[in-house]
């Protein structure tokens, strides 16, 4: 089933409509996506798929938190050393 867009939305993704049209923004905020691997980059590609009005994101990683994590990943703080990533 196809979410349409509400005239709010058409307003926040007008120039992702303009590239791609209405059809694909619409398969975009009907898609859902599996991140595996918690990490800086993978951070970055969820605040991009967020930003394009994706439908949903999982993200999946069987890590916890190290050392190297609390450097680049900025919502982590010392007290998620050693908690999963998830």
């Amino acid at each position: 089933m196809m979410i349409k867009l509400s005239q709010d939305e058409a307003e926040i993704y007008d120039r992702q409509i303009r590239l791609w049209g209405v059809d694909a923004q619409q398969r975009i905020q009907n898609a859902s996506v599996l991140v595996a691997g918690v990490r800086a980059l993978s951070n970055e590609l969820c605040k991009n798929l967020a930003l394009a009005g994706i439908g949903s994101i999982t993200l999946l990683d069987d890590k916890v938190v190290g050392d190297d994590d609390l450097g680049v990943q900025f919502f982590l703080e010392e007290g998620s050393r050693g908690k999963n990533r998830q």
